[in-house]
């Protein structure tokens, strides 16, 4: 009796300290060719300022294309999140944190061409000529619709 008792004993602890049972989970590991993106990510950025955002860009825009700002269509401003800290435009031969980054994403028509502004929250835009393809996780949300008033020259 003494040794169906220890028995027993033993055997409740050794399935009390086991790994838990299978509940449906996906134990399936990941091959080194599998990338992962996150399912959702929601953008904390502040939607209010988007009309500044576009005024700055569109300044940036101009003076590198040496244009005048009048000249610039706005087609669209969102927040988005950047999926490093290149803002979607890297640099070839430079390393960048892989962090996800909140900032914005702002297009232009000119002369029959369109071009994109990128911008890190709290940092300085840079228009960016060869974009990164998918440089940024699409927002879940649209963002309200803006118009920028033209430049006084």
């Amino acid at each position: 009796m003494k040794i169906k008792l220890t028995l027993l004993i033993g055997g409740l602890l050794l399935a009390a300290c086991g790994e838990p049972a299978d509940q449906g989970a996906d134990t399936t590991q990941p091959d080194d060719t599998t990338t992962t993106r996150p399912a959702e990510v929601t953008t904390t950025v502040d939607t209010e300022n988007l009309e500044q955002v576009a005024v700055q860009a569109r300044a940036q825009l101009a003076q590198e294309l040496q244009t005048s700002e009048g000249n610039l269509k706005l087609v669209s401003t969102q927040p988005v999140t950047w999926r490093d800290a290149s803002v979607g435009c890297p640099e070839p031969n430079q390393g960048y944190a892989q962090v996800l980054t909140e900032g914005y994403l702002v297009v232009f028509e000119y002369d029959g061409d369109q071009y994109e502004v990128h911008q890190a929250v709290d940092s300085e835009p840079i228009v960016c000529f060869e974009p990164a393809s998918e440089g940024f996780i699409p927002p879940t949300k649209k963002a309200p619709e803006i118009s920028i008033p033209p430049p006084i020259d």
